[in-house]
């Protein structure tokens, strides 16, 4: 009687052993991730792309004060009274979108009204001094490739430097022509000599 109530059972609810077992499938293995020379964690990703975002942005603040302190240059030490400016090089925004060689030339070009001489101005600003020197240029490089410019198109180039300050109003200012320029790194005792107090300075010094 028992095993007749049984299988009546079974065959209304049907074997739950059974079902239970066919609705649980079993889970593949799944392997650790291990970490290997090509696989790259998202934590090092994320660290690896603000290190990149770190130097573009400290790459645009520099080109901005560059520019900042050239305008300053253009406008306060060369003013359109009494130069004539015939060049100047391409802002970050153009160069970064497709380099101009000109770029490669000192950043201004001026003719004094009054001699008609042409010169060239690069124009290098430093907010402190570095080892107790003015670096006014990173490498030999460009302080070799001034000079071919200087001989090849014999045209005469000056450094502006601005020290302290701000970029667009520095403490201090001087304007030094290249063939006085040693070395990439000065004292501050040699740059006295050559500091900008007043237009004359200007003029005394170019001509």
């Amino acid at each position: 009687m028992e095993k007749f109530i049984g299988d009546i059972i079974k065959l209304i609810f049907g074997n739950s052993n059974k079902s239970k077992s066919n609705n649980t499938k079993k889970q593949p293995y799944k392997k650790p991730y291990k970490k290997d020379d090509k696989f790259i964690f998202p934590r090092e990703e994320y660290k690896k792309y603000h290190q990149e975002k770190n130097e573009e942005n400290k790459k645009i603040e520099a080109f901005k004060k560059g520019e900042e302190f050239e305008n300053y240059v253009e406008n306060n030490l060369f003013p359109e009274k009494y130069f004539i400016l015939l060049s100047k090089t391409h802002n970050y925004e153009t160069n970064n979108k497709r380099y101009v060689e000109d770029s490669l030339k000192p950043d201004l070009k001026f003719r004094d009204k009054k001699t008609g001489k042409i010169f060239y101005v690069e124009c290098k600003f430093r907010s402190n001094l570095y080892q107790n020197k003015f670096h006014w240029t990173k490498s030999d490089k460009q302080f070799d490739r001034y000079k071919d410019i200087e001989l090849n198109e014999n045209i005469e180039t000056f450094i502006a430097m601005g020290l302290g300050g701000t970029a667009n109003n520095p403490n201090k200012v001087y304007l030094m022509p290249l063939r006085e320029i040693k070395y990439t790194a000065l004292y501050p005792s040699v740059l006295k000599n050559w500091e900008i107090t007043n237009i004359y300075n200007i003029f005394k010094i170019v001509n």
